[in-house]
C-alpha cells in the first residue's frame, strides 16, 4: 500500500511533464528501491529557475527577497544599485524540478541556487534517465575528494603557566592594565590590532561566518560570552554544529581551534581578535571522508551566511588533490574562478562579503596553493613564524596559473594560541595558515566595526596599504604583515562605541576620538523628543588619552530616552558616528554601559550628592600625578591650590572658562614625599577642600 500511496503521489505532482517522462519515471520507482546499497553522488544542473516570472512585484521576485534577512541586503546595498540587490540567480530552484528527482527515486542532499544544481544520492544506473528530463542541462559525478588544511599541535599552556612569547618581538609603552592579552599577546600585537581594542573597539555591529568541521563553543570558559546568532551542519542537514553520533571524535576540534582566536574572551588570559562580533557558524567539511562532495558543503554554506547577512566569511579550508579515480585539480585550474570553491567566493563578494581564506600549507614549493585561495575576490592569508619576519617553511605559495601573486597578505601561523578544544580551561599553542586567517578575518572585523561602509575592494586594499611590502609583494609574503591601527588611522577618524552613566542631573556621554591630526572639535547633537531638533553639545577632552566626553543636562529631556550622534574634526578629516546621516544613538536616561578598555578610572562615577574627590586619594612615594574629579554647575572659572599639613603650598592652577559638567584636573605631585596633604578647590561661587595621604 505504501508503494502504491507513493506511486499515485508521484504522478499527481508531475503532470507537466509528458507521458514519456511519466512512464520512465515510473520504471525507475520500482528499481531505486533496491539500489540505495549502491549509490552514488552527483550533480545536476538545471537549464533555468522554472516558468513563474521573475520581475519586481511577483510572487517569485517577493519569495526571492523575502529568503534574505535585512543584514543581506544592507549589505548588498553598500555594493549594489537598489533595482540589482536581487536577480534571478538568488531565486530558488523551482520545486517541482525538486520534487521530479525525488520522485524519480534520487535522494537530495542539497540545492544550490547560484549556480541553479542540486546535490543528489542516487544509483549511477538511475542517472541516464535523469538526463533525459527536459529540465536537466547536464549531471557530473561529485565523489572526489578535498585536502583538509591540518592544525599541527605544538605545545599545551595550562593556567598558571609562564607566558614567553612577549620577548619575541618589541613592546612598546602602551597601557595594558585594563586588557591583559596573555598567551594571545603575540597574535594580537604583530598586527598592531592591541592598539584598536585600546579605543574600545572589539568587533561591535559585525557578522562574521565560518566554514569548518564542526564548533564546540559551549564548553570553553573563553567561549562563554560569545555571540553564536546562527548555526547549520550542512552534513547532517540539521542545526547542530558540534559532534554527533558516529562522527569522528576530533570533528569539531579544527573549527573550535579556528573560532576561538576571533571569538575567544578569558580576561587576563587569551583575547581573540574580534570577540563582541556576532558569529555564524556552518558545518561544512566531513573529517571521516575524502569527498568532493564537501566542496559543495562549502557552496552551501556560502549561499546560507550570505542570506544571514554575514559582513566576513572566514575559510580556513582548501580543496586541491582528488582521490586516483577521480581528476584532480589541473594547476591551470587554479586561475581564480574555475573551481566550486572560487566560483563560490567571488560569487559571495559579488553580494557585498569579505572573504578570508588560508592559502594551505602545502609549502614551501611554489604553486602550492589550494582553491580558493586563488580566488579573484578573496583575501589569501599566509604564514609568518612569531618574530614576524620569516615565513613559515608550510605557509603554501602561489602564484595563480594566471601569474597572480599568491598570498596577498601573511600574519603568525607559528605558535598561535588557541582554547583547547578538549578542555574548559587550557590554551594550546598550535600552528598552520588555518590560524592566520581567522587573525585576518577578525581584525577586518574592527576595522568593519569602525568603518561599517566600508566595501570588500576598499576594505582589501586599505588593508594591503598598510602592509610591510605593500611595494615589493612576492609569492612567499604577498604583500607582508599589516599594520591594523596604521591602516585605520589612515583611512579616517577613529570613534569607539560609547560609554555613558547617569551623574546628577546629567547623562555622561564619552567617546574615544582618535586621528592622525589633533582633534579639533567633537560635538555630540542631542535630540530630546519626537521633534527632528538636535541641539549641539560641545565634547571635552579629559585628561585620559583620546577621551572626550558630554554631560547632556537631562532638564530637558521630554521622554525617558535621547537620541544623539557624534561629530568630530580634525584638520584633515571630519566624521559622524553612527556613520550614516539618517541613523542615531538612543539611550534610555539613566542607562550605565561601559564598552571593553574604558576603566573605572577612567570613567569617575559620581552619585547624586557627590562632592569633589581625587581619584586614587592613597597615592604611593613617587607618583607623578593624579586626578580630580569636580562637579561644575555653571559655566566659569576654577582655582585649585595644594598644600600640607602646614599650609605650605605645592602646587596651583586655575582655568577661566570651564563647561557645565564633570571636570577633571590634573594634580602634579612631583616632588611631595610622604604625609597629608589637602586640596583646596575654587568653583561655581564655592569652596571644596579634598584630603589625600602619599605612603610608602
Amino acid at each position: 500500500m505504501l508503494f502504491e500511496n507513493f506511486i499515485n503521489l508521484h504522478f499527481a505532482k508531475v503532470t507537466f511533464f509528458n507521458m514519456k517522462i511519466k512512464i520512465t519515471t515510473f520504471t525507475l520507482l520500482i528499481f531505486s528501491i533496491f539500489s540505495q546499497l549502491h549509490s552514488e553522488v552527483f550533480r545536476i544542473y538545471f537549464s533555468d529557475k522554472g516558468p513563474e516570472v521573475f520581475e519586481p512585484g511577483s510572487p517569485l521576485y517577493i519569495e526571492t527577497l523575502n529568503s534574505l534577512s535585512q543584514a543581506a541586503l544592507d549589505r548588498r546595498a553598500k555594493i549594489l544599485k537598489p533595482s540589482e540587490l536581487i536577480s534571478i540567480q538568488d531565486a530558488p530552484i523551482y520545486p517541482e524540478y525538486i520534487l521530479a528527482i525525488e520522485n524519480a527515486g534520487a535522494k537530495i542532499i542539497h540545492t544550490l541556487k547560484w549556480k541553479n544544481y542540486c546535490i543528489v544520492r542516487a544509483d549511477s544506473s538511475l542517472i541516464d534517465v535523469l538526463a533525459e528530463f527536459p529540465f536537466v542541462q547536464k549531471i557530473e559525478n561529485a565523489t572526489n575528494k578535498y585536502s583538509f588544511l591540518s592544525i599541527e599541535d605544538i605545545s599545551s599552556a595550562t593556567k598558571g603557566d609562564s607566558l614567553y612569547l612577549q620577548k619575541l618581538i618589541s613592546v612598546d609603552t602602551y597601557d595594558y592594565t585594563k586588557i591583559d592579552y596573555g598567551y594571545s599577546f603575540t597574535q594580537i600585537k604583530l598586527i598592531n590590532a592591541d592598539k584598536i581594542h585600546k579605543l574600545g573597539i572589539f568587533g561591535d555591529d559585525v557578522n562574521i561566518g565560518f566554514l569548518d568541521s564542526g564548533f564546540d563553543y559551549e564548553k570553553a570558559v573563553a567561549f562563554a560570552n560569545v555571540n553564536v546568532a546562527a548555526e547549520y551542519d550542512f552534513i547532517n542537514n540539521d542545526d547542530n554544529v558540534n559532534n554527533e553520533e558516529g562522527e569522528h571524535p576530533h570533528q569539531f576540534h579544527h573549527g573550535t581551534l579556528v573560532l576561538s582566536v576571533v571569538a575567544g574572551f578569558d580576561n587576563p588570559r587569551f583575547i581573540g581578535m574580534s570577540p563582541n562580533s556576532a558569529f555564524y557558524l556552518a558545518k561544512t567539511e566531513d573529517i571521516r571522508t575524502e569527498k568532493q562532495i564537501e566542496t559543495d558543503n562549502f557552496a552551501a554554506g556560502i549561499e546560507w551566511l550570505e542570506s544571514q547577512g554575514v559582513d566576513i566569511i572566514n575559510a580556513s579550508l582548501g580543496y586541491n588533490q582528488f582521490d586516483s579515480s577521480d581528476q584532480s585539480y589541473t594547476f591551470d585550474e587554479l586561475n581564480g574562478n574555475s573551481t566550486i570553491p572560487a566560483i563560490y567566493v567571488n560569487l559571495a563578494a559579488q553580494r557585498g562579503i569579505i572573504f578570508v581564506n588560508s592559502v594551505g600549507n602545502g609549502g614551501p614549493g611554489v604553486k602550492t596553493l589550494n582553491s580558493p585561495a586563488d580566488a579573484d575576490s578573496v583575501i589569501a592569508v599566509g604564514s609568518v613564524q612569531p618574530n614576524g619576519v620569516d615565513v613559515s617553511k608550510f605557509s603554501a605559495r602561489g602564484p595563480t596559473s594566471t601569474g597572480k601573486i599568491k598570498p596577498d597578505i601573511t600574519t603568525i601561523g607559528d605558535f598561535v594560541f588557541c582554547v583547547n578544544p578538549s578542555e574548559t580551561d587550557v590554551y594550546i599553542s598550535t600552528k598552520g595558515t588555518s590560524l592566520s586567517s581567522p587573525l585576518i578575518a577578525g581584525a577586518i572585523g574592527l576595522m568593519l566595526s569602525a568603518f561599517p561602509e566600508l566595501k570588500p575592494y576598499e576594505a582589501k586594499q586599505i588593508l594591503l596599504k598598510s602592509c610591510d611590502r605593500y611595494y615589493t609583494p612576492d609569492n612567499d609574503y604577498g604583500h607582508g604583515i599589516p599594520d591594523l591601527f596604521q591602516a585605520m588611522i589612515d583611512y579616517d577618524i577613529i570613534i569607539s562605541p560609547f560609554s555613558t552613566y547617569p551623574s546628577q542631573n546629567f547623562q555622561r556621554i564619552f567617546f574615544k576620538i582618535k586621528s592622525d591630526k589633533p582633534i579639533e572639535s567633537a560635538y555630540l547633537y542631542v535630540k530630546f523628543s519626537e521633534s527632528s531638533l538636535y541641539f549641539p553639545f560641545p565634547m571635552k577632552k579629559t585628561s585620559i588619552a583620546d577621551q572626550f566626553v558630554c554631560d547632556v543636562p537631562l532638564d530637558l529631556a521630554v521622554n525617558s530616552y535621547i537620541d544623539f550622534y557624534l561629530d568630530a574634526e580634525s584638520s584633515s578629516k571630519r566624521r559622524r558616528a553612527p556613520y550614516t546621516v539618517d541613523e542615531f544613538f538612543t539611550i534610555q536616561i539613566g542607562d550605565t554601559s561601559f564598552v571593553h578598555n574604558f576603566e573605572h578610572r577612567e570613567s569617575p562615577r559620581f552619585v547624586q550628592t557627590a562632592s569633589a574627590f581625587l581619584y586614587p586619594n592613597i597615592l604611593s612615594t613617587g607618583t607623578s600625578q593624579s586626578t580630580l574629579n569636580f562637579f561644575i554647575e555653571k559655566e566659569g572659572r576654577y582655582d585649585l591650590r595644594v598644600f600640607d599639613a602646614t599650609g605650605r603650598l605645592f602646587y596651583s592652577h586655575s582655568e577661566s572658562k570651564v563647561l557645565v559638567g564633570i571636570s577633571e584636573a590634573m594634580i602634579d605631585l612631583t616632588g611631595l614625599s610622604t604625609g597629608a596633604y589637602y586640596i583646596m578647590l575654587n568653583h561655581s561661587g564655592k569652596t571644596e577642600v579634598v584630603p589625600f595621604v602619599i605612603v610608602r
